[in-house]
């Protein structure tokens, strides 16, 4: 399924609009604590590394079994993620919930696409296919 920025920034202006879902999704949790705890923090750019930090973590602990491969990622991106979030978090204009929400999934989509994955076939001999997601 192809990266969609624009699906992001809709489901991201519904949680500014609507109570959190809980976490009953894998990984979700993960994504959950980083945003929570960014959210928390002092300062826009301790908000950006503590939710880069975990976007990261979720990347990293995604293993998926397929039908004829299983893989796993190999890096998580999201380099230039933490110093874009400080400059989001920063911005104290009043924007509305959408517009926040496209700047994060701007950002979020950026360092999804430098994601890089591994998928080792079963039927072996084949060598791994990497890639980054798309």
């Amino acid at each position: 399924m192809p990266l969609s920025q624009s699906t992001l920034a809709d489901a991201l202006a519904r949680v500014f609009d609507a109570k959190p879902a809980t976490a009953v999704e894998a990984n979700l949790a993960i994504l959950l604590g980083a945003f929570q705890g960014g959210l928390a923090a002092f300062t826009p750019a301790s908000a950006g590394a503590v939710v880069a930090q975990g976007i990261i973590a979720y990347w990293q602990a995604i293993a998926w079994l397929g039908p004829v491969a299983a893989g796993v990622t190999v890096f998580p991106g999201n380099s230039t993620l933490a110093p874009a979030l400080a400059v989001i978090f920063a911005d104290l204009s009043r924007k509305s919930p959408t517009d926040k929400a496209n700047d994060l999934a701007s950002a979020f989509d950026v360092g999804a696409k430098m994601v890089v994955v591994s998928d080792v076939p079963f039927v072996q001999p084949a060598p791994p296919i990497v890639g980054p997601i798309q």
